[in-house]
């Protein structure tokens, strides 16, 4: 059997060993599921090119993390900035990316919601996996802002399937009853009209990017989207489409309005 590390490497992934043995046991969990099995290189480069994030000057990676994503964003484009404030994750992603060689990446530890970048600055701005934890309106917002006149934004968040999961078989099944909490909190924050800390449904999602200002491109499960007139085929997610019959994650792809 393969250790955690070994599979990242199998994968094709230059982790340095001295970041990896710096690691809680919690990231190193986290980071083993983003970095190994399907989740090569090539498979982020490929949903990538599906959305339409290529041959780009600049682009933000908003919520980078532990910076698979960005990695990719470089591969495909001039210019990549990641943020996150996670300081844990933005420096296993400056590691990672040291480790693949990556130069055009340039890191940084920010709020989605409050971007140092000036007005007008992104070709692209990209969103996976921590739009549903900030106050949205005022993120997508900002993300209107930071980004070019016809400028493309996608954001992703997981929708009603990815908590029941949690409630159920992470929590509930497992003895987990501090996730269970707070998966049914997320849950109740939206009924109750909250716009932070939410579960996010496809319908929310399509008018929360009208109201923002936005040309909706397209919405869908994750993996479903793909840039219209594009040629590309869609790369099923790595992920789970649905759980319990209700869709796992959900995303959107948009532009904004060319001035």
């Amino acid at each position: 059997m393969t250790t955690a590390f070994e599979d990242i490497l199998q994968a094709g992934w230059k982790l340095p060993r001295a970041v990896w043995d710096n690691l809680s046991e919690y990231e190193r969990s986290f980071a083993h599921i983003e970095l190994s099995d399907r989740r090569t290189r090539g498979y982020y480069r490929s949903r990538l090119r599906q959305i339409g994030f290529i041959n780009l000057d600049c682009v933000l990676d908003a919520g980078c993390g532990i910076g698979q994503w960005s990695i990719a964003l470089g591969d495909l484009n001039a210019h990549v900035l990641a943020v996150d404030l996670n300081p844990t994750r933005v420096n296993l992603a400056r590691g990672l990316a040291s480790g693949e060689n990556q130069t055009n990446i340039t890191f940084g530890i920010a709020p989605i919601e409050r971007l140092p970048f000036r007005t007008n600055t992104f070709d692209a701005v990209f969103c996976y996996g921590v739009f549903m934890f900030s106050n949205i309106p005022v993120t997508l917002a900002e993300f209107y802002r930071v980004l070019k006149p016809g400028g493309l934004l996608y954001v992703n968040a997981n929708s009603l399937g990815w908590y029941l999961h949690l409630i159920v078989d992470r929590g509930m099944l497992c003895g987990n009853w501090r996730l269970v909490r707070t998966a049914v909190l997320m849950i109740g924050r939206r009924l109750f009209g909250r716009t932070k800390l939410v579960v996010v449904s496809e319908r929310w999602l399509r008018k929360l990017l009208d109201q923002a200002g936005y040309t909706l491109l397209d919405t869908g499960a994750e993996g479903e989207v793909v840039l219209p007139g594009s040629r590309t085929i869609a790369v099923a997610s790595a992920y789970s489409r649905s759980f319990y019959g209700f869709r796992a994650i959900v995303e959107g792809l948009a532009r904004k309005h060319v001035q």
